[in-house]
């Protein structure tokens, strides 16, 4: 039989023991990671905050703190993608020679 709604996932060995589990159990295991989360996160919020609240010097520098993370979270992004794009070619010149 089945239960409510959503349980039989939970009940699933594999649910409990999966690597998104062991990873937040790794995170909340280790504190200064946990507590850089918290910290990266109210930032953000308080970005997003001051976005919708606007003006003033605080606002200014809020706005200017969104400008900085979105400028992080792109050079990140591309950071991935050339290093994706260079592993890619990598294997692809790898297997054509191992072919030969």
């Amino acid at each position: 039989m089945h239960g409510p709604a959503g349980t039989e996932s939970r009940a699933d060995p594999h649910w409990r023991d999966g690597p998104w589990q062991k990873a937040g159990q790794r995170l909340t295991a280790h504190r200064p990671a946990a507590a850089g989360l918290a910290v990266l996160a109210a930032v953000m919020l308080a970005v997003a905050a001051g976005l919708v609240a606007g003006g003033g010097p605080v606002g200014a520098a809020l706005a200017a703190g969104h400008q900085s993370l979105t400028f992080a979270l792109l050079a990140g992004l591309g950071g991935a993608a050339l290093g994706l794009f260079w592993g890619a070619a990598a294997v692809a010149l790898a297997s054509g020679r191992s072919g030969r």
